[in-house]
């Protein structure tokens, strides 16, 4: 393989959406209710209405924020784990140097299908990615790629 087919992303992963589901639920909850209020012809308070807004607005802002905070990269070679806002730390773990993996899912991340996949070198843990999308999906990419690697140092 060349230099940059190594370099380049064979999945890049963030935390899902589906973690906030509480917060678009309570948002949706708000917004009904309000709706209801109005269409009822009740009156409602200015400050009840610049309330829910702003709590639907920073509801769906922070959830994004929150989700940008960790980001999730394999290449042919290793997994990179970059973790921050405006400094960032990165950990690269060669896919060579893992000798297994976990895939952790509570009741309610069963249901919505993700959870999080704790990458383990050998007694050691060297790290999760936490709250992602179809987590058994990416535990078998994995153990894919880390035979592929194997296979080549052979």
């Amino acid at each position: 393989m060349d230099q940059k087919s190594l370099k380049k992303p064979v999945l890049v992963a963030r935390n899902s959406r589906k973690v906030y589901v509480p917060v678009y639920l309570m948002i949706l909850i708000l917004l009904s209710a309000v709706a209801f209020i109005k269409i009822k012809g009740f009156n409602l308070s200015l400050l009840a209405i610049i309330s829910v807004s702003i709590f639907t607005i920073l509801g769906f802002k922070v959830t994004e924020v929150h989700r940008l905070g960790n980001k999730y990269e394999i290449n042919p070679l290793s997994l990179i784990h970059t973790q921050g806002y405006f400094s960032t730390h990165s950990k690269r773990v060669d896919l060579d140097s893992i000798s297994h993996m976990e895939v952790m899912q509570t009741a309610w991340q069963r249901l919505l299908n993700y959870g999080d996949v704790e990458v383990m070198m050998f007694a050691e843990k060297a790290t999760t990615l936490k709250n992602i999308n179809h987590p058994h999906k990416v535990a078998t990419l994995f153990e894919e790629k880390m035979r592929a690697v194997k296979k080549q140092d052979v």
